[in-house]
């Protein structure tokens, strides 16, 4: 492993070069993570260009990575980040050149204190990099990370721990189970410029996907509120590049009246369409409201030509913020008399995911729901294929007195169990409607179409059903439905029962 000597000297000498400069403290180019978002309507977008020098003379050079943080909500922000283009030049393998991986997810702070502040984030990675360049996987990850930050006057410590759901290329049905952590500290020397460092990483694998390095740098400004940073690191696994140095630029702008103030659609009406979820396949644009847990336990079953499918499951969905939900549905399913696998059962699919809909257009909000599905434990036993799906719908939903409409328009991103380095894309569309005969008592269906260029693969479903409220605050519903694609259930029932809690 090179030494970072070389690196430390030329650190020194940055830094006591930008003592004349303004304060600077926003940019966090670190691995670890703050607990800290950057407030609703701003916008901050950063860039960095990187050198990983491995140890078999390898170099890999990441130009122009970009991220776009928007903070959707005073305590939750919607990233973006893509990993621009890579190079790659080595004696052991052929020189190759594209673009990296987007990671799309969710910083949330929900809790703070004068010891600090409580976070977590959800993200997924998708699958655009071309691995046949060896520069990307071409198949999903999956990070749920809890965040801590302690403020000490001018010294902020940041610690990271969570869980890092790893593709495996290699293999087909594959994933790998990790313990991702990061201790990081971030210290203002002086009102002109701050100095980083962490040490993260990810354990609990196979050494292949197992890394952990070492980062130090600063923050600076420039002008204009622009900051710039520099960063080294070194590897202290075999796994981890020998070092690493990255060149890092970032700006914030405050986006006036792009996220409305008015209440969401969950919050304000009296008729029981807008104040529950809708509960077929689409989904509405409206969240759940702020500070409050919408739990329900569904009990659904599915009539295939040779056998039947019966789920029961868990559904939860809380607001964080006003406009802002996360979303976890755990489902347990029963295989009854399939040809293949016989009588079954055991934990489905789990799904994650949040949704946001700050946006509202008179009586149309606007929204974005992401949703990840992990890869089942049971896929020997046909209830779960082991694969990791992503789901991103465009929601709009429509209030005209007594009736609501959703549309739903997006792309899911779906794994192969059957072939390696390999997902499929579909197309998505559903739109569903809800009328409210009375306070108490309403009609809906829909319709949801996953489109593929293979009609196997594809599903096209319709839906209807009717629900209606106990007590002034308990859900019960119930719909049928039938499929119409090869593979679709020739019949459909779900019974449901759901219930708010405010806190």
């Amino acid at each position: 492993m090179i030494r970072m000597k070389p690196f430390i000297v030329v650190l020194s000498i940055l830094l006591l070069s930008s003592l004349s400069a303004a304060y600077a403290a926003d940019m966090n180019p670190l691995p670890t993570e703050r607990a800290e978002t950057i407030g609703k309507g701003n916008l901050r977008w950063s860039n960095k260009s990187t050198l990983d020098y491995l140890d078999d003379n390898t170099r890999l050079y990441h130009f122009s990575s970009l991220e776009l943080i928007l903070g959707v909500a005073e305590n939750a922000d919607l990233f973006l980040n893509y990993g621009g283009f890579t190079y790659r030049e080595g004696p052991n393998f052929k020189d190759a050149f594209g673009p990296g991986d987007l990671t799309v997810g969710l910083r949330v702070s929900p809790i703070k204190g004068d010891w600090g502040a409580l976070g977590f984030l959800i993200s997924t990675k998708l699958p655009n990099a071309d691995d046949k360049d060896g520069l990307g996987t071409d198949v999903q990850d999956f990070h749920l990370v809890g965040l801590y930050t302690l403020s000490l006057k001018s010294l902020l410590l940041n610690f990271n721990a969570g869980l890092h759901i790893i593709g495996d290329n290699t293999e087909t049905r594959k994933y790998h189970y990790l313990f991702a952590y990061g201790v990081g500290f971030e210290y203002m020397i002086s009102d002109h410029f701050s100095i980083i460092g962490d040490v993260s990483g990810t354990t609990g694998g196979k050494d292949d996907f197992e890394w952990c390095k070492a980062t130090l740098g600063f923050v600076a400004p420039i002008a204009n509120s622009w900051e710039w940073g520099l960063t080294a690191s070194a590897g202290l696994t075999s796994e981890s590049p020998d070092w690493s140095v990255g060149l890092h630029i970032s700006k914030e702008w405050s986006l006036d009246g792009f996220i409305s103030d008015t209440p969401s659609a969950s919050g304000g009406s009296p008729t029981i369409v807008s104040l529950y979820p809708f509960p077929l396949d689409i989904d509405e644009a409206a969240t759940v409201r702020h500070g409050s847990l919408y739990a329900s336990a569904n009990f659904t079953a599915m009539g295939y030509k040779y056998y039947n499918l019966y789920t029961s499951s868990l559904d939860l969905r809380y607001g964080i913020a006003e406009g802002v939900d996360v979303e976890v549905e755990i489902p347990y399913s029963f295989l009854d008399d399939s040809p293949i696998y016989g009588d079954k059962d055991g934990l489905g699919d789990v799904r994650v995911g949040f949704k946001i809909s700050p946006w509202h257009l008179g009586k149309f909000q606007l929204g974005v729901l992401n949703e990840i599905k992990m890869p089942s434990p049971n896929d020997r036993e046909g209830i779960g294929r082991k694969e990791m799906d992503y789901t991103v719908l465009f929601l709009t939903s429509a209030s005209l007195d007594k009736l609501l409409l959703h549309l739903n328009l997006g792309l899911s991103i779906e794994g192969n169990p059957e072939e390696t380095s390999s997902q499929n894309d579909f197309y998505i569309v559903g739109a569903g409607a809800e009328y409210a005969l009375t306070d108490w008592f309403s009609l809906y269906g829909n319709f949801y179409g996953k489109i593929y260029h293979l009609d196997e693969l594809s599903s096209h479903m319709l839906e209807a059903g009717f629900r209606f409220m106990l007590y002034k605050k308990v859900i019960i519903s119930a719909s049928g439905g039938t499929g119409f694609a090869k593979n679709d259930p020739d019949w459909t029932a779900n019974f449901g029962v759901g219930l708010p809690l405010d806190f």
